[in-house]
């Protein structure tokens, strides 16, 4: 076996790591000549597979000290292998152009050793144009190999580095590749060494980055932080399609180099089936079978657990797949309602409004702009085809925009607790929080935490979503510890949350809010941003109620911290100053009996507008509260004289908030 091996690929290491892997596969119940052609495979892709693009300047800095205007564009690419590769035939392409326009000049002849990493710079600036100069600039040893290249001129507004083998027909052929977005002048991107992925901005002392000898650019270009381990973090699952009808299945792995995928169907390589998505356009019965997925990137190779896939042939009633949800939208939103179906034939769709067929909609997607009351309705998806017909109905409501906002945000977490941000609603109507969906600075709906639950949120009630992860799990139970049960309102929710990249950053970072119906990022309903927050002691950024403005409820910037005894706010067990659950202290209301007079008095906030309400009724299943005044003192002496009656009567205080830009 070895020997036949060696005659496919002359590097022996190579030959070592394809028979270890045969040997570890060997002992599962697959013919021996199926993990041959699969050691194949992994020889003729390895010697490519160790070659990654590790590092991009596309905005040099313009603070140097030989008064040229900016540095050349460079990108850099290392073999993270054991043995060299000849670079000849190799192309490579920004994002324009492909692989039909990809250059080939820069490999010509070059070789790139074990280990090894090549600049290659544009050739575009006078007093750069050599290795020497280059090197000079970054203050590079001599022995730092830099390769000029002509066009292909990095954008400064975001770009990519495509690369690709002599062997490669198709764009799709790509052997590496690097997208990253706008630069941050005078900085390069790189890769994370956690798992491999490209567009971290680099940060003088973090992963070998410096600054550059001879301007304020930082990077690290010939250094690399070495090889990413490989691993599959989402394997494929099981599928049920019918003939006829596209279907996929989807690996999800990270590493660098970059990972390479083979797929096997019941254990033999499929022929072109060589990305992270294996596609069928119609799926027969023939397709059906056992699938799993071979990822390698020429340092290591894992296995995918298996999968099925189920083809139904026969004539089938269409489902639904996916159904629309109910939605509330704001007047002058776009809504959009999803649907999809499956059966055999293809379903055809209709969309209706009030039981009237929607002209043209007749797609799995019915958009409506800027909605306004009378898109208020019900709209009904139906789904035919020879065999059977179903429906499927939901509610659009339009109102007017919900008077949310982001009153309170606890950035800086400390060893045993994690963070929060507090939502206060200032509208006088219940609103549910169904669907509604809040992500931190990288304002993605994609990534955003989705509220599943049937989460209500009161007039001028506050709700805490607090962070919990792994290390440091927490529960409604434990925030009550932490800042005290005495401190915190009985009905106080608490909704804990969990999702990679949601913690806020004591460095800052910022909180945003759509409601279920947004469909776009910048469809916010409102957002904080904040700054660097305080340490000792750890203090929450709030919402100021004395001067709303400038903030506004759509951008919104936290700059005033908590301070204990101020709006509400105090000391947690460990230190921490905050006020969740409430925006201000509601004062205490005393009553005092004076004659046939009841005088109603309390501790004030001169400017601040108080509302009195009174009730009969405390107590019944639903309170009915009727307000008797709101005004605002001029001093901190609060006072309200009503005749004596002689019913019962209960009387409550409340503060009315200001909603910025209102």
């Amino acid at each position: 076996m070895a020997s036949l091996l060696q005659s496919r690929h002359s590097g022996v290491v190579y030959l070592l790591r394809a028979y270890e892997i045969v040997e570890s596969m060997r002992r599962r119940p697959l013919c021996w000549g199926v993990w041959v052609g699969i050691a194949c495979f992994l020889l003729t892709r390895v010697g490519h597979g160790q070659l990654a693009i590790t590092e991009a300047m596309s905005s040099a800095s313009t603070n140097n000290l030989l008064g040229v205007t900016q540095g050349p564009d460079f990108w850099e690419l290392t073999n993270f292998g054991s043995e060299p590769v000849d670079l000849t035939g190799y192309r490579w392409n920004d994002n324009d152009g492909g692989l039909a326009g990809a250059d080939s000049a820069p490999f010509n002849g070059l070789v790139i050793g074990a280990g090894e990493t090549i600049l290659f710079v544009q050739n575009n600036v006078s007093g750069w144009d050599t290795p020497e100069a280059f090197r000079a600039w970054w203050g590079l040893p001599a022995t730092q190999r830099v390769v000029f290249y002509s066009g292909n001129g990095l954008s400064s507004n975001g770009d990519s580095v495509i690369l690709w083998g002599p062997g490669a027909v198709s764009d799709e052929d790509i052997l590496d590749r690097v997208d990253f977005g706008p630069a941050t002048s005078g900085h390069s991107f790189t890769y994370s060494t956690a798992d491999g992925s490209f567009g971290v901005v680099s940060q003088v002392g973090q992963d070998g980055a410096f600054v550059a000898a001879l301007s304020a650019d930082v990077g690290s270009p010939g250094r690399h932080r070495g090889p990413v381990s490989l691993r599959i973090t989402s394997h494929p699952t099981n599928v049920t399609a019918v003939a006829g009808f596209p279907a996929h299945f989807v690996v999800v792995a990270q590493g660098m180099p970059r990972p390479r995928y083979q797929w096997l169907k019941n254990g033999l390589p499929l022929a072109g089936a060589t990305r992270s998505v294996l596609q069928f356009s119609a799926v027969q019965a023939s397709d059906a079978g056992l699938y799993n997925v071979l990822v390698s990137n020429g340092l290591a190779t894992v296995v995918s657990s298996n999968a099925t896939l189920t083809v139904l042939d026969a004539a089938v009633p269409p489902t639904f797949t996916r159904v629309p949800l109910a939605l509330e939208a704001y007047e002058g939103q776009t809504v959009t309602f999803v649907a999809a179906a499956q059966g055999q034939p293809v379903p055809e769709l209709q969309w209706f409004k009030n039981g009237v067929p929607i002209p043209g909609a007749n797609s799995g997607q019915l958009r409506l702009e800027r909605v306004g009351p009378l898109d208020t309705a019900t709209y009904m998806i139906r789904a035919s085809n020879l065999a059977g017909t179903t429906n499927y109905s939901v509610q659009l409501t339009v109102t007017r925009k919900p008077r949310l906002l982001i009153t309170e945000v606890h950035s800086t977490g400390s060893s045993d607790y994690q963070d929060w941000w507090e939502l206060t609603s200032l509208d006088v109507r219940p609103i549910s929080l169904r669907g509604f969906r809040f992500d931190d600075d990288s304002r993605s709906l994609g990534a955003a935490f989705v509220i599943t639950n049937d989460l209500i949120i009161s007039p001028g009630e506050s709700i805490i979503f607090v962070e919990s992860t792994a290390a440091r799990p927490m529960t409604p139970e434990r925030f009550r510890s932490w800042w005290g049960d005495s401190h915190l309102p009985p009905s106080l929710k608490i909704v804990v949350y969990q999702g990679s990249g949601l913690g806020l950053s004591s460095a800052g970072d910022a909180v945003y809010l759509w409601n279920a119906a947004a469909v776009e990022d910048a469809d916010y309903l409102c957002g904080v941003m904040f700054t660097t927050a305080p340490s000792n002691p750890r203090r929450t950024f709030v919402y100021d109620p004395d001067r709303p403005e400038p903030q506004t409820p759509h951008a919104a910037v936290l700059t005033r911290f908590a301070t204990n005894g101020v709006n509400g706010a105090f000391e947690a067990v460990n230190g921490d100053v905050g006020s969740p659950g409430r925006v201000v202290e509601i004062p205490r209301l005393h009553v005092f009996a004076f004659g046939s007079e009841l005088i109603l008095y309390w501790t004030a906030t001169p400017g601040r507008v108080y509302v009195l309400e009174s009730t009969d009724r405390m107590g019944w299943p639903q309170d009915s509260w009727a307000e008797m005044t709101r005004f605002s003192p001029n001093t901190v002496d609060g006072r309200y004289q009503i005749p004596r009656s002689g019913a019962m009567m209960f009387y409550r205080l409340g503060v009315a908030l200001p909603f910025p830009g209102s």
